[in-house]
């Protein structure tokens, strides 16, 4: 007996247009998605100048479908047509969030774009592996990662959403809200940094508002909140070095090019 199909929704934050060079494996790949045993039940697309806005938007469109999985296509990658069919297959012992690699945009000093966290709450590139290994890391970039619906129902459970005295509002894990939150209160020390702690108010919003998956916070990407977020709710992140992905800048920069960087230095003939 046939297997039942994995289903799965793309998720596509862009602004501006594609090239061709995009457009094209991305239509072949979601065109033969059914060749793979994998059934694509929508492709979400937000496009405004806030990534993290439209990544919020795709994501709750995506919980308002069927589909198990929640697979994120940035505007300027390229993804191999095997990439999806790998992830799951990755995924199949239980892993929620596992992504492929990719570097960043400097065809001179390809970075990946793969992370560690420091003791000191800072992030470091992954260095060195060998090719198709399975590894456990911190966060990644958003594109080519594969997420299990779950992630996004537990920290909907776990997070909830303040209004900034200041403006704005920020979500916070329940665990770290304690005490009362008024809507009217205010303290001279409001806004000041008291040795070297910041006293900011918050205060509940006039109409409930949506937990945020993703926040542009502290000068970070969303994408760091996201994978905070998503391991403070007890998921794990796994980064499959066998789905190797390219940057789009004036070419894509791959695995050659990150190959070159770290071993042309070191006399290694490639």
């Amino acid at each position: 007996m046939t297997e039942n199909p994995s289903r799965i929704c793309l998720g596509i934050p862009s602004y501006g247009n594609q090239p061709s060079d995009w457009w094209v494996p991305m239509f072949r790949t979601a065109a033969l998605l059914h060749r793979q045993n994998i059934e694509l039940t929508d492709v979400l697309q937000y496009g405004t100048m806030m990534v993290d806005f439209n990544r919020n938007k795709i994501t709750r469109a995506f919980l308002e479908t069927e589909a198990e999985w929640l697979f994120w296509v940035d505007a300027d990658n390229i993804n191999p047509f095997s990439a999806v069919r790998r992830l799951l297959d990755t995924a199949c012992d239980g892993k929620t969030i596992v992504g492929g690699i990719y570097f960043s945009k400097k065809a001179d000093k390809p970075i990946p774009i793969a992370y560690l966290r420091e003791e000191n709450g800072t992030y470091r590139s992954l260095g060195d592996w060998e090719p198709g290994e399975i590894l456990e890391l911190d966060a990644l970039g958003m594109n080519c990662v594969l997420t299990h619906r779950t992630v996004y129902e537990d920290i909907d459970d776990n997070y909830v959403t303040l209004t900034r005295l200041a403006g704005g509002t920020q979500s916070f894990h329940r665990e770290d809200i304690q005490g009362d939150i008024f809507d009217n209160q205010s303290a001279p020390t409001d806004g000041k940094i008291i040795n070297g702690v910041l006293h900011e108010r918050f205060i509940l919003p006039e109409k409930p508002v949506e937990v945020k998956f993703f926040e542009l916070h502290a000068g970070r990407t969303e994408d760091i909140n996201f994978f905070e977020k998503a391991k403070r709710c007890g998921h794990k992140v796994y980064v499959d070095t066998s789905v190797e992905c390219e940057h789009l800048t004036w070419r894509g920069i791959g695995m050659d090019e990150y190959r070159h960087f770290v071993y042309s230095p070191l006399g290694v003939e490639l």
